[in-house]
């Protein structure tokens, strides 16, 4: 489940799978989940503890997890946090919003949102520039302008990672995801 997820959520998810006949069940955050799997799954840190920070930014939701691992594969969490409204759906409102205000002969449609989702893909995937093509005009958008329009959203990020940044060990990993 994402790490910022209510309570009332993690327990209607033991419930379904109780309910699907799983007799145990266990709730664990996707950022911690990919932790452990991370461990399970490479070489280099078995029989090693080590220190594994993993940045899980979604749709919808961005998580951190904060784990160590020991030489026998257990797992202990040092910290899990997360933003339940910050993930790339953000980033594509984010961009909408800027187009919108750059060019007031615009309104706000799902089709404008698939554009600056397409977009913001093109840019994230290296595109120093692109465009949004809709009702018959193309609007020039630029990585800069792509930086512009994130820039707060780059700031929540950034307060995320400053506070897991209190617990004592430093990773020795970074896994995004």
């Amino acid at each position: 489940v994402p790490a910022a997820a209510p309570q009332k959520y993690k327990s209607l998810m033991q419930k379904a799978a109780q309910a699907a006949g799983f007799d145990s069940c266990t709730v664990r955050m996707e950022s911690t989940a990919a932790a452990m799997a991370y461990g399970l799954a490479c070489s280099a840190v078995k029989n090693k503890k080590q220190t594994i920070l993993v940045f899980d930014m979604g749709g919808g939701t961005t998580d951190i997890t904060i784990a160590e691992n020991t030489s026998d594969e257990s797992y202990h969490v040092l910290q899990t946090l997360g933003d339940t409204h910050l993930g790339g759906d953000d980033m594509d409102q984010a961009l909408c919003e800027w187009v919108l205000q750059q060019h007031s002969d615009l309104s706000s449609t799902p089709l404008l949102v698939r554009k600056c989702r397409d977009a913001k893909i093109q840019l994230c995937n290296g595109a120093e520039s692109t465009y949004i093509a809709i009702q018959g005009r193309r609007y020039t958008v630029t990585n800069a302008d792509f930086e512009t329009c994130l820039a707060p959203l780059l700031g929540r990020v950034k307060a995320l990672l400053e506070t897991s940044n209190k617990v004592q060990q430093k990773p020795d990993e970074v896994i995004l995801i």
